[in-house]
Order: C-alpha cells, then sequence, then structure tokens
C-alpha cells in the first residue's frame, strides 16, 4: 500500500511540475455508494462541483431529473454504481468546460472504469489530465 502512495504522490508531483496548474484546476472526484451513489468533486482552492446522485430504476442514464428546488441532477440506472457511460456523462454535464486551452488535472480512485481507453480519450480532448 505504500508504494501506491509514493507512486501517486510522485505522479502527482511531476504533473504539477510540467503543467503548472493552478489550485482552482486540480479536481478531485470521488463517489460513495449508499442506497445511491453520490458523485462529488472539489477542487484544491475550496470549488465545489454540482453534486449528482444516482439511485437503482429502469431507466438508464437518461436526462437527468432536476426536482423543483433541487439543486443537483439525479440519474437512474440499473444499478445505483457508476460505470464508465456515467463516468463520461459525469464530465460531460458536470466538469467545467473552458473556452481557453488551459489543462487541469482530475484526480480520482482507480476504479477500472476511470482507467477505460473512451474516458482518456473523452479528457484527453478536453485538456484534461488525471491521476
Amino acid at each position: 500500500m505504500e508504494d501506491k502512495v509514493l507512486s501517486f504522490q510522485r505522479r502527482l508531483i511531476q504533473l504539477r511540475e510540467r503543467y503548472d496548474y493552478p489550485m482552482s484546476d486540480i479536481y478531485n472526484m470521488d463517489k460513495t455508494p449508499l442506497e445511491c451513489t453520490v458523485v462529488a468533486a472539489v477542487t484544491t482552492d475550496g470549488g465545489k462541483l454540482p453534486l449528482n446522485v444516482i439511485f437503482r430504476g429502469k431507466r438508464k442514464l437518461g436526462p437527468s431529473v432536476m426536482t423543483p428546488g433541487c439543486k443537483f441532477p439525479v440519474w437512474v440506472q440499473p444499478s445505483a454504481w457508476n460505470d464508465e457511460a456515467g463516468c463520461i456523462k459525469w464530465v460531460r454535464d458536470t466538469f467545467p468546460v473552458r473556452d481557453d486551452n488551459s489543462r487541469r488535472l482530475l484526480v480520482w480512485d482507480s476504479a477500472n472504469f476511470h482507467l477505460c481507453d473512451d474516458i482518456k480519450q473523452f479528457l484527453a480532448e478536453r485538456n484534461v489530465d488525471m491521476l
């Protein structure tokens, strides 16, 4: 476990030295499975992206439901877990789009779907590095 932590820290330092990200352009995304999955992301300077909530249901990743008065999207899919399609949906619908060509860093866990080629390509097209 200690080797994984050190490897992560080295990679983070290499990316920061290479691209000199402002603190507001380093994001940490994680999810918490309960009876639903809550997807949350914050920047290292304290900024927050809208929460996303995934419930178990029959409709798979259709339009997010915005209940009146609710400030975050709710998704419904066969399981209450996130997956590759949900990850792309989160990046497409929630992660900020930039007009400039600046790079950003997205730090998340090593879930298999985070590491798939479609996710890597989707983020690379948006100048988002991932760790």
